[in-house]
């Protein structure tokens, strides 16, 4: 393990936002290129095996830790911060429920950065409903024969493994799931189309086609028709908590990119300094408010899927939406009070804005978040 202590991790994670992800994020932005060079970066840091067991090499790092480093690194580069959480995702998904001698191939590439994982769940035609699929598996042998199409694949044509949802063998129902790991190689697999999307541009989230794509019956990681109760207990918890930490990162870069113009300007007109107007100061104060608020809801909903409490569900859950709302409202915010050189793109923060509104959209949405998080406080008492 190259990095000893927490303080390490997080520091290093915030070295390379710093020196490396950062300065590479305007051009991963304007062409849309998936950010290989800063993976390479974190991979020499080991941390890409942030999820992995120490016995594989990895981190083993603790909730609390993640989110240190997935706000660092978010900070400097979104996509990138992105593209590590649903790798983590993938290789949770793997560590906690895959069979057989290829567990532990993956888990070490995946510690020293030599493994991408990532999920591909959704499907065009059930919208942000990820536990919903109409691909569809068969038995074929001891295998399975995998039929089927997904949108939105973070990493896709790029990872080297993909866990995947699909319809249990000759289940009717939409949720009645298996989940698979799928190699890259893979010959029943092809991913079309480019990504073009408003922000998270590096992500490279394009669709995925399965054409008879045949998997041994290790790549069950699931059993038949259990798929959604993995993809609920394992791999959302985590994405809640990375996800936010993503957000909660681009709202903390256009916070400080905010900040750092307002403390450098002066009107040449009569020298008064843009810090010493009280509505300026007032628009600091309050995004500073939100920013520490919606800090102390990711390190409680951190804490409390650590200790696991009972209401761990629930925290990430308001985590997720209160980072989602919180970059929205301060990338805006930073956007109003810079004026027109932030409207010109000469700062980074039109780059924030457009970064988190894929927080709003993203399953479970913002509107899902609320329906669950209701629900969750209304239920009839056991």
């Amino acid at each position: 393990m190259l990095l000893q202590t927490t303080g390490d991790l997080v520091d290093t994670a915030a070295r390379l936002s710093t020196e490396k992800l950062a300065p590479a994020a305007p051009a991963i932005d304007a062409t849309a290129s998936f950010p290989r060079d800063n993976l390479d970066a974190l991979s020499k840091e080991g941390l890409l095996g942030l999820v992995v067991p120490t016995e594989f090499g990895g981190l083993d790092a603790s909730s609390k830790v993640l989110v240190g480093t997935v706000v660092e690194i978010a900070a400097g580069c979104a996509s990138t911060a992105m593209i590590l959480v649903m790798h983590c995702c993938g290789v949770i998904a793997i560590r906690d429920h895959m069979k057989g001698p290829g567990r532990a191939e993956i888990l070490t590439k995946a510690a020293s950065g030599q493994h991408l994982s990532t999920l591909a769940f959704s499907e065009r035609g059930t919208g942000a409903n990820f536990g919903a699929t109409f691909t569809m598996s068969e038995q074929d042998g001891t295998g399975y024969k995998l039929n089927g199409e997904k949108c939105f694949v973070t990493s896709g044509g790029q990872a080297d493994s993909y866990v995947i949802s699909a319809r249990a063998p000759g289940a009717t129902e939409v949720t009645a799931s298996t989940i698979f790991i799928i190699s890259k190689d893979n010959a029943g697999i092809a991913f079309h189309g480019t990504w073009d999307g408003v922000g998270l541009r590096g992500n490279s989230s394009v669709g995925m086609k399965l054409s008879d794509c045949t998997v041994d019956g290790a790549a069950a990681l699931s059993p038949p028709g259990e798929g959604l109760m993995l993809a609920m207990s394992t791999v959302l918890p985590l994405f809640l908590l990375g996800s936010a930490s993503v957000y909660h990162g681009i709202a903390l870069a256009a916070f400080e990119a905010c900040c750092n113009h307002i403390k450098s300007r002066t009107y040449t007109h009569n020298s008064e300094a843009l810090s010493n107007l009280p509505h300026v100061r007032r628009s600091i104060a309050e995004m500073k408010v939100k920013l520490d608020s919606s800090r102390a809801m990711l390190e409680r909903a951190a804490e409390a899927r650590d200790a696991g409490a009972a209401d761990a569900a629930l925290q990430l859950m308001e985590a997720k939406f209160k980072a989602t709302e919180t970059a929205n409202e301060i990338a805006k915010e930073a956007m109003h009070v810079c004026g027109g050189i932030a409207y010109t793109g000469s700062l980074p923060i039109e780059r924030h804005m457009r970064d988190a509104l894929a927080g709003t959209v993203m399953a479970p949405t913002s509107d899902m978040l609320l329906d669950l998080i209701g629900s969750a406080i209304l239920a009839p008492a056991k």
